[in-house]
């Protein structure tokens, strides 16, 4: 009964097919992996070219895979439908958004996996990386997350329960403990942003904002945006 239930579950319906399209892009990737080091195997700056790569060429499988798993017929509305009046008010969620995040990072510091890495990048002022994390990344995050998940969701239930499924799914991808509660929160706002603007560009715009505020804070030693202030 129980493992009917989690079958019939339209959120376990969306992570299973996370997981499957992710798994063929990342068996994509690997097959092509030993030509595309070759290929790059001369170049100064081989592992940041590859981890760009593997960022555009995983998470574009994926997203591939997913329009045709979720039976998504056509592709995220990307006209901007919000009025001119309203950008004070996303703006203000924005910096709502970032003084939470930091006090969590601030009260509540857990684990983390890759921040040592993501640092270690950020130091290294390498164009490729900093292009993923502060515009490859949000864009391809954005039309999965909000383009394609939240839309499948919507179709089968409310739209507050799409964008915590939502929210939930961006939320376990980013696998990092310290990630994971930010991430979570994230996809609540970056989701109400897709629903009340019904277009992907509104939480794009945010979440490359957010990167690059990240970026920048990080690039100068500072744990936080707000510390990097004062």
């Amino acid at each position: 009964m129980l493992a009917q239930k989690i079958r019939e579950s339209i959120f376990f319906q969306g992570l299973f097919l996370l997981i499957k399209s992710a798994f063929y892009s990342i068996v994509i990737f690997l097959i092509i992996l030993l030509p595309l080091m070759f290929i790059f195997s001369g170049f100064k700056n081989q592992d940041s070219l590859l981890f760009t790569l593997s960022q555009i060429m995983i998470n574009g499988f994926a997203y591939l895979f997913l329009i045709k798993f979720l039976n998504i017929n056509t592709l995220p509305k990307y006209p901007v439908v919000f009025k001119i009046s309203q950008i004070p008010f996303y703006v203000l969620l924005f910096v709502l958004f970032e003084i939470l995040n930091d006090t969590m990072c601030e009260f509540l510091p857990l684990p983390s996996f890759t921040n040592n890495e993501f640092i270690k990048q950020v130091d290294s002022r390498d164009i490729s990386f900093l292009l993923t994390a502060v515009f490859i990344g949000p864009i391809i995050e954005e039309m999965i997350f909000r383009g394609l998940f939240v839309r499948y969701f919507l179709a089968k239930t409310s739209s507050n329960t799409a964008v915590l499924y939502s929210s939930i799914l961006f939320a376990i991808v980013h696998v990092s403990p310290d990630q994971v509660i930010q991430t979570f929160l994230a996809g609540l706002l970056l989701g109400y942003l897709y629903v009340k603007t019904n277009s992907v560009v509104a939480p794009i715009l945010v979440h490359i904002a957010h990167n690059a505020l990240t970026y920048l804070y990080m690039s100068y030693g500072h744990s936080s945006f707000f510390d990097f202030l004062y």
